[in-house]
């Protein structure tokens, strides 16, 4: 028998207001997992998580049969059962089982679902929550347009940034630029773009011959996929 009191303040004339509250606590009867909720942490979209495994062990005094093992909720695609013990015979009273998960994130963000396991004694969910990183990012410009500029002259200095809408880091490892263009990262220092986070670039037209010229500005990551190129624009005149 546990007993307790539950006092509630109030402005009254009889504050506290008191109430006894007891109670017998029972053992579980069921399936018992060896954790109440698993985090599988942050993984890159379309990746998956390190392995992790539960232990289910049958608390209850008679044998359990487990019919099913599944990813059930929101985000139940983003989870996976890579294998488990649990199906395959009947579990005897204190006996265990074991189900091995990873998380597979499709999207960037919270990721949430239930690990069901379904059998002839109470057996409860085990919440699943995974983090989705992603690489999301935005140009100041869809396009830097320097105009007309004599051959062989440098253009006046533009300023564009590369910002991070993601909620990964990025790690930038170089700088391609096409065309007649020239280009100076302003931190260079600075490789890293948290998410929310800016990189700003100097950009010139420097053009080698007359007429229309069309060149790309793009940042290399160590991350996986390419970021979108920034497109460059001028005219040479003689």
């Amino acid at each position: 028998m546990k007993a307790a009191t539950l006092e509630i303040a109030h402005d009254g004339m009889t504050s506290p207001l008191r109430v006894s509250i007891d109670g017998v606590a029972t053992a579980v009867q069921g399936l018992v997992p060896s954790v109440t909720e698993l985090d599988l942490g942050d993984v890159r979209i379309n990746t998956d998580s390190r392995r992790r495994t539960l232990t289910f062990t049958n608390a209850a005094p008679i044998e359990a049969n487990v019919t099913t093992v599944d990813v059930t909720g929101r985000d139940r695609a983003d989870f996976v059962v890579v294998s488990e013990t649990c199906t395959a015979n009947p579990l005897a009273a204190g006996g265990t089982c074991t189900v091995t998960l990873v998380a597979r994130p499709s999207a960037m963000g919270p990721r949430e679902a239930d690990l069901t396991v379904t059998a002839d004694v109470p057996a409860d969910n085990v919440p699943l929550h995974a983090v989705g990183l992603h690489i999301r990012v935005e140009w100041s410009a869809a396009l830097l347009e320097f105009d007309r500029w004599k051959v062989g002259q440098t253009s006046q200095r533009q300023t564009v940034t590369l910002y991070n809408s993601g909620n990964a880091a990025i790690e930038v490892t170089g700088l391609d630029v096409d065309g007649d263009f020239l280009v100076q990262d302003v931190v260079p220092q600075y490789t890293s773009i948290p998410p929310n986070g800016y990189k700003y670039f100097w950009v010139w037209f420097r053009p080698t011959a007359a007429g229309p010229q069309q060149g790309s500005l793009t940042v290399q990551t160590n991350g996986p996929g390419a970021l979108p190129p920034l497109e460059l624009t001028g005219i040479g005149v003689p």
